[in-house]
């Protein structure tokens, strides 16, 4: 088939000559029946919503009228990072969690899983735009001929006509764009229904770095087809950020008022499962504060004139303030049931980046690392990622504090020591008061924690005795820690920053110095 007899192909509401031919060319290699530019308009969402909903996709939820649940299936969802590449130039830069192909190889595989794909189906063109308005907009174009994944960019990003205004600057000047495609795998013969595709074929979700590109094929998943949405689009945004002298990170925003109104930006970055959701939307108990979450799931960081570091919310733009707001403080939070007190402030920035790069899970009594949440995320190599964040840290002189939380500490018979959710809050003030300079902060071998005195413990919902065991530091625990941390590191190889060992050396002396 022609490209040029595709119903739709040349009726592209852009004249950018590099988008024209790239749709064009994918186009001719997927042979779709039409191509449809999407305008990124309710009509649009409402149609293509209602589409889903008469094929099943998409079932109405009984209990909220509003609500829409996907009926994806387990086979497509279960382990889909068993499908996921890396594929940059040197396999170094796929890290130690990654999975590497050649890029040249990749690309001839998927070239012919690619070739027909969309016969019997629709080409669905989606510009979309995250981050703020202007030129720091990142631009992108989604691929698709899944239904689905076009309503779901819809509700990640901006798209359609909206954001395709920004790929032409004022004096005419063609901006640059990331290209996305993505195909279910599965073509229709003519006359064949539009059945749900099956899920045990072939599957790639494939990301080039250097190229600044994401292919994704045989996956109706929802993290596998959209790929600009916001987690999967860390892979790119993270190598972006590299360059650009910014970070692009897997954190939640959070804005703490306090009882006279002062307000402060957190950005916390959580692994699965250590309290991310449960601090983001938790109810506080402190009479007269109030938490709100602006970001639930990426954020932009990068320096303000004022030398202070601003976060963005690239789809959201941090309700209503398009550049970002001023953060105070940066929290990692690991899930331990030892060694691991309730909340730690870094001695300096330094030693916040340390606190990031051995960030842990416990599971199964297996300590697990996940540098600053982001190691299944990353698109370049981690020890790169580590150099970049202390780099960061030269920059300025107003740096935001950086703090360790783990609400999941437990006693000697198993029980949690600290009750969390709305509770959190009480951490939280800590963190603010000492960013401010009006709390103290105890010294210990592995950074400042608090006492019991320092924290509002006024009706806690947990005995003294528990808040004390969650806050301490024990020395032994941390010895034990020593070599799981030395272990990580030589993981990481030659490329892990000299100043990290430096730290983990300074930790071994201070700790041997203790009684």
């Amino acid at each position: 088939m022609m490209t040029t007899t595709v119903p739709g192909l040349d009726r592209a509401p852009t004249t950018h000559r590099r988008l024209l031919a790239w749709v064009r060319e994918m186009a001719e290699l997927t042979t779709p029946d039409q191509v449809v530019w999407c305008d990124g308009s309710d009509r649009e969402r409402d149609r293509l919503t209602t589409q889903l909903v008469h094929a099943g996709t998409l079932v109405p939820s009984p209990d909220e009228p509003d609500s829409l649940r996907v009926a994806a299936d387990p086979a497509d969802t279960a382990r889909i990072g068993d499908h996921t590449y890396v594929c940059s130039r040197d396999p170094a830069d796929a890290g130690p969690a990654g999975k590497w192909m050649d890029p040249v190889d990749m690309k001839i595989i998927l070239t012919e899983q690619f070739r027909g794909a969309m016969r019997g189906r629709t080409m669905y063109v989606v510009p979309f735009r995250t981050g703020p308005l202007g030129e720091d907009a990142e631009l992108g174009v989604q691929i698709t001929d899944s239904v689905h994944t076009v309503v779901s960019m819809r509700a990640l990003a901006r798209t359609g006509t909206a954001a395709l205004a920004g790929f032409v600057d004022y004096d005419g000047a063609e901006r640059d764009f990331l290209p996305y495609l993505h195909s279910v795998g599965a073509p229709l013969a003519p006359g064949q229904a539009d059945v749900p595709w099956p899920c045990d074929h072939t599957k790639y979700l494939s990301y080039f770095p250097e190229e600044r590109m994401v292919w994704s094929y045989g996956s109706g998943h929802d993290g596998a087809p959209s790929l600009g949405r916001q987690r999967s689009a860390l892979r790119i945004a993270s190598a972006l950020a590299r360059e650009d002298g910014r970070l692009a990170e897997h954190m939640l925003i959070l804005k703490l008022t306090g009882v006279e109104g002062t307000t402060h930006f957190i950005a916390a970055a959580f692994p699965p499962g250590c309290g991310r959701t449960t601090l983001a939307t938790a109810e506080p108990t402190s009479p007269g504060w109030q938490i709100e979450a602006l970001s639930h799931d990426v954020a932009r960081l990068r320096f303000g004139d004022d030398g202070r570091l601003y976060a963005v919310d690239p789809v959201a733009a941090t309700g209503g303030a398009p550049w970002g707001v001023p953060i105070s403080a940066i929290l990692f939070g690991g899930r331990r049931g030892d060694t691991v007190p309730l909340i730690t402030e870094a001695r300096n920035w330094q030693h916040g980046v340390f606190l990031g790069a051995t960030l842990s899970t416990d599971e199964a009594g297996v300590v697990r690392r996940n540098p600053m949440a982001m190691l299944p995320l990353l698109g370049y190599h981690l020890g790169d990622y580590l150099r970049h964040w202390l780099d960061m840290g030269t920059r300025s002189d107003a740096l935001p504090a950086v703090f360790l939380v783990n609400w999941f500490r437990r006693g000697a018979d198993g029980r949690l020591l600290w009750p969390g959710f709305g509770e959190n809050l009480r951490v939280l003030r800590w963190v603010v008061e000492r960013v401010e300079g009006t709390a103290s902060g105890l010294v210990t071998p592995i950074g400042y924690v608090p006492t019991t005195a320092a924290l509002d413990l006024s009706d806690v919902d947990a005995p003294i005795e528990d808040v004390r065991a969650a806050i301490a530091v024990d020395d032994a625990q941390w010895r034990a820690e020593l070599p799981l941390i030395r272990d990580w590191f030589d993981t990481i190889g030659d490329r892990l920053p000299s100043e990290l060992r430096d730290e983990l050396h300074a930790l071994t002396r201070r700790l041997a110095a203790t009684p």
